[in-house]
């Protein structure tokens, strides 16, 4: 376990599993230097906080918005649009020439006579063929055929539509794939960053602690060294006093 974690564990912001406790409980007992107190790990974490932020480095200061890498910009463009349920007859508007008997009218026709078998509906059929003088049942016949073919190359459209969106599908995937990567390059180098950061910080607390003892036991011993050199003065002065006591005069 780090020692970023370690410190965070230690200012509550973080919580450890059992084992992280263990380890990090056998680290302080191992560990010779003294401890680091609550009130330290919340100035360190102020201060590397400020670090992160780039205080000290300004260099490394995110921008908003920054904090990891842009995702790569898609390589295709916009997802593929199918327009779904679209009338036959809007369909065939325009794509196909008008027929004086459509094939969906033959089609009606035919299953109004659904009842009889095939050779009495097709005599049937040509008997209206032979009656009436504006249309043929090649009419009809040619219609489908018309519509036959456009369906087929909207088919084979929908089919390029479907190998379209797979190679677009397949390119954005190998992106976001390459973008997560990248992103979790940067963020482990970050966090390798922060943690040599809190380490050299906690390195220089220990320095400055070990810095403020020194001094503090410099200081008591040198006033203890000069108290006693007073105390002894004192005895020495005193020791008219006892002698001659009763000769000091009155103030």
């Amino acid at each position: 376990m780090s020692r970023w974690l370690k410190a965070l564990a230690k200012a509550g912001l973080v919580e450890l599993s059992e084992s992280d406790q263990e380890d990090m409980k056998a680290r302080d007992e191992a560990r010779s230097a003294e401890p680091v107190d609550g009130q330290d790990i919340d100035r360190i974490l102020r201060e590397s906080r400020d670090l992160m932020q780039g205080a000290e480095h300004p260099e490394a200061q995110p921008q908003p918005g920054t904090d990891a890498p842009p995702p790569p910009a898609a390589p295709t463009g916009p997802p593929i649009e199918v327009v779904e349920g679209q009338d036959f007859s809007e369909l065939y508007a325009g794509q196909v020439a008008e027929s004086p008997f459509p094939a969906e009218k033959l089609l009606r026709v035919m299953d109004g006579l659904k009842a009889m078998d095939p050779g009495t509906r097709r005599a049937a059929v040509m008997a209206m063929d032979a009656a009436d003088d504006e249309w043929t049942v090649g009419d009809p016949l040619l219609d489908a055929q018309r519509k036959i073919q456009l369906l087929q190359s909207r088919t084979a459209s929908l089919v390029a539509s479907v190998a379209q969106a797979q190679a677009q599908a397949q390119a954005e995937l190998e992106a976001q794939e390459q973008f997560k990567l990248q992103a979790s390059s940067s963020i482990r180098e970050q966090i390798a960053e922060l943690e040599a950061m809190l380490e050299a910080e906690l390195e220089r607390v220990a320095h400055e602690k070990a810095s403020i003892h020194s001094n503090l036991n410099e200081t008591r011993a040198s006033c203890a060294r000069e108290a006693a050199r007073y105390e002894a003065e004192i005895d020495r002065l005193a020791s008219l006093s006892t002698i001659f006591g009763d000769l000091v005069p009155k103030e």
